[in-house]
């Protein structure tokens, strides 16, 4: 089966979203988008919190909770971890 290209894409893709090589036909899109927007998920929202405080930083929003000391960490905590 690893010798064919198919047969190499049916093994990632059946590896990729759990299935055995005999249920390749329950790949569907929704399954695939179902797939990829929960393994991006954390990404997403720590995305989101970057962009809110970028915007707190350059003065686009306000948040009196934190000094600029502190957004700048905080933002130096998520860019590099």
């Amino acid at each position: 089966m690893m010798l064919s290209p198919i047969g190499r894409n049916v093994f990632h893709c059946c590896s990729f979203f759990g299935l055995q090589r005999f249920d390749l036909y329950c790949i569907s899109k929704k399954l695939a988008w179902d797939v990829a927007l929960q393994s991006l998920s954390p990404v997403s929202d720590k995305l989101n919190i970057i962009i809110e405080l970028l915007r707190v930083k350059f003065n686009y929003m306000q948040l009196s909770l934190f000094n600029r000391a502190e957004v700048d960490f905080m933002l130096y905590c998520l860019c590099t971890l």
